[in-house]
């Protein structure tokens, strides 16, 4: 690659940089079409679906057998909290008038 290819300076997301560590386990547990809608969603920044997907009834609902339960939540909790600045959402009743 060329050192003035545009492609070469875009840099990650900071949502992606913190959805990698699940994604990473997403993968290494075989669970390769949910690290790759993750991805996609921290790519584009999307934090009301990175949260969204947080969820413990969406990913926090698939077995992870190189994880204990807490820490498997914990890392999506961690996640979601880090997602929701993303979030689209405006602030509910900030008391600004």
């Amino acid at each position: 690659m060329c050192p003035n290819d545009t492609e070469s300076l875009v840099m990650p997301h900071k949502l992606s940089l913190k959805a990698e560590p699940v994604i990473a386990v997403l993968k290494s547990e075989g669970f390769q079409s949910c690290a790759d809608d993750l991805r996609s969603a921290a790519d584009a920044g999307e934090g009301d679906r990175v949260a969204q997907m947080c969820h413990p009834k969406w990913l926090g609902d698939l077995y992870i057998k190189s994880k204990e339960w807490p820490e498997w939540w914990n890392m999506l909790s961690e996640l979601r909290r880090h997602a929701r600045r993303f979030s689209k959402q405006e602030p509910s009743s900030s008391g600004a008038a």
